[in-house]
C-alpha cells in the first residue's frame, strides 16, 4: 500500500465526522452520568468524559489533525 501525502489524502466527509464526533460526545455524555455514581474514581472517569466529549466537539467541527 502507498503511503500518501498530505495533499493527496480525502478529507473527512460532513457524515463521517457527523457520526464519529456525535458518538463521541454521546459516550462523554454516558459516561459522565455513571461517573456520577461513583465512589470510588469518581474523578478518572469525570476526566475521560471531559476528554471524550471535546475531542468529539473538536471531531464536528474539522479541528483535528489528520493522521496518516
Amino acid at each position: 500500500m502507498e503511503r500518501t501525502t498530505d495533499e493527496e489524502a480525502p478529507a473527512s466527509c460532513l457524515p463521517c465526522r457527523l457520526i464519529s464526533g456525535s458518538v463521541l460526545i454521546g459516550c462523554g455524555f454516558y459516561i459522565g452520568y455513571h461517573a456520577s455514581k461513583l465512589k470510588k474514581g469518581k474523578n478518572a472517569a469525570l476526566l475521560i468524559a471531559t476528554g471524550s466529549g471535546v475531542i468529539g466537539v473538536l471531531r464536528l467541527l474539522n479541528l483535528l489533525p489528520r493522521l496518516n
